[in-house]
């Protein structure tokens, strides 16, 4: 979850703020979040803007920053959330099940804590970024009012170069 939601947080040579502007200024929604089994990069953009969200969305799957800073303030939101789900007991009926239901080293068994997040260093996340994100089982796609083959093309000018990597290991 701290790896997905860095990586929208600067990227390449734009740093948070300047992005979330390009974003916002081109009308577009950049989009990074993680589940338990796969994680979702995107950006929703007119066709006009194709060239712009095609390049930021590159930077974000390939050289997103990890700047510290955008860390301590995801961390610091990470653990308000979890203090505040607290008193929902649906929140923690499903701390309890989840483990129990899928054990504790699966994926979908992992249950964020305060003390988990609090764990997790910048490093963590630029290594998970480095080891996880990569081509195996990735999948690409543009919807709307585009050329296919062209769209097809562009995907295969920014990505190709992904390294193929391996799907993890449960």
């Amino acid at each position: 979850d701290i790896t997905a939601d860095l990586m929208p947080k600067g990227a390449g040579p734009r740093g948070a703020d300047e992005m979330a502007e390009e974003i916002d200024g081109m009308g577009a929604d950049l989009v990074a979040e993680s589940h338990a089994e796969y994680t979702v990069v995107g950006c929703n953009a007119l066709s006009v803007h194709l060239d712009t969200a095609m390049e930021i969305l590159r930077d974000v799957v390939l050289s997103p920053r990890f700047d510290k800073r955008e860390f301590s303030l995801i961390q610091d939101q990470m653990t308000a959330n979890i203090k505040a789900q607290r008193s929902s007991p649906s929140y923690m009926a499903a701390v309890a099940m989840a483990p129990a239901v899928f054990g504790r080293h699966a994926p979908q068994g992992s249950v964020k804590t305060e003390q988990s997040v609090k764990k997790i260093q910048l490093e963590h996340a630029r290594q998970f970024h480095q080891k996880i994100l990569n081509g195996a089982g990735a999948i690409a796609f543009c919807i709307g009012d585009v050329d296919a083959e062209n769209v097809a093309g562009r995907l295969e000018k920014a990505f190709g170069g992904i390294k193929k990597g391996a799907a993890p290991k449960i």
